[in-house]
């Protein structure tokens, strides 16, 4: 039986942010690819982690697209 690696204190990896804020893992892959968001460190397995400090860029992101801020 294959042992997880667990998720260092203080990040979250990219579906409970995801959940967090509502949106979609798709969306912040979108976002990584942009260079909008990119996660702020990844795991020994390669899972995207990302810590509150990136959920409220996040939250910064939202609410500039909300008011017609786009690309």
């Amino acid at each position: 039986m294959a042992q997880e690696k667990a998720i260092p204190k203080g990040y979250m990896t990219v579906g409970t942010l995801a959940k967090r804020v509502g949106i979609t893992v798709r969306t912040l892959q979108y976002y990584d690819k942009l260079g909008l968001l990119s996660p702020s460190a990844q795991s020994e397995g390669g899972r995207r982690l990302y810590t509150d400090r990136d959920m409220v860029s996040l939250h910064q992101i939202l609410s500039l697209k909300s008011l017609g801020f786009s690309l």
